[in-house]
Parts: C-alpha cells; structure tokens; sequence
C-alpha cells in the first residue's frame, strides 16, 4: 500500500519534520508513505512514535502500522524515514499506482 500524503487544501498531511530535526530543508514538494512488512520493520529507525500524517501520538493505538515514510523537499530528496502512523490516517490518504520507494 502506498499512499499519497503531499501536503494539500485537505490537510492530509502536517509535516513536523523541520520543528523536530531542526533542519530548515524547504517546503515538501512530495511525499509518500508505504506499509512496511513486518518483518523487516526492526531493520528501520524510528526516532518518535508520531504519525506523520496526522502530527499525534500512536502510542497508544493498538491499530497502528509501521511505514516507511519519504518526503521530498525543495532543497533535498532521497530521504526516507521509518515510523508509525494511525491506520485511519492511513486509509484516508489517496492510493497511488507507484511503487514502494524501498523494495522490500
């Protein structure tokens, strides 16, 4: 599942990256969030336990998933970053037809 979360008029996406790693790298052109497999998710560095589709907590979801999530910004792109995010925020993001951006 890969899903669409550039930021937009719908919200679908509040990126907290510049207020939590201090690094001014531009507005976010893209990004991309993707399902990691489970079983590769311990290979992945989660700094925060924060959605980045919705800026909250999952701490406390038992309904959480572990994505790879991939923004892009006007002075940077390649990142990728391992985390969590809600499932409901999840499934409120538009399917894309891309593929995931890290081929499992």
């Amino acid at each position: 599942m890969v899903v669409d979360a550039t930021p937009d008029d719908s919200g679908c996406l509040e990126v907290r990256f510049r207020e939590s790693s201090g690094l001014d790298l531009g507005d976010v052109v893209t990004a991309t969030i993707a399902m990691a497999p489970t079983e590769h998710f311990h290979k992945m560095y989660v700094s925060t336990p924060i959605c980045p589709i919705c800026g909250e907590s999952t701490d406390d979801d038992s309904d959480r998933v572990a994505v790879g999530f991939y923004p892009k910004f006007t002075q940077l792109f390649g990142l990728g970053f391992g985390g969590w995010a809600h499932r409901k925020c999840l499934n409120m993001c538009p399917l894309i037809d891309d593929p995931t951006p890290v081929p499992w």
